[in-house]
């Protein structure tokens, strides 16, 4: 949700700073966490647009992005 009230908030993802690096890691999450209800709802989508990697846990390091460049169809309620 971009706009209005959301009726699951996302979970929250828990960071740890590494101060010798500079770097953040994430490490958990908290709250209204939905990942296998997602991944129930939209499994055949999402193995048709990535394969088996849809559910396999990252692997190295991932770009974060504006969600202007992420998505051009957003969902405002």
């Amino acid at each position: 949700m971009l706009a209005g009230p959301a009726p699951q908030p996302l979970a929250a993802i828990l960071l740890e700073h590494d101060s010798a690096s500079d770097q953040l890691h994430a490490v958990g999450t908290l709250g209204g966490e939905m990942f296998n209800e997602f991944f129930a709802k939209y499994e055949f989508r999402l193995a048709l647009d990535n394969g088996a990697a849809a559910r396999q846990a990252l692997q190295g390091s991932a770009v974060v992005t504006e969600l202007e460049n992420y998505c051009k169809q957003q969902v405002k309620c």
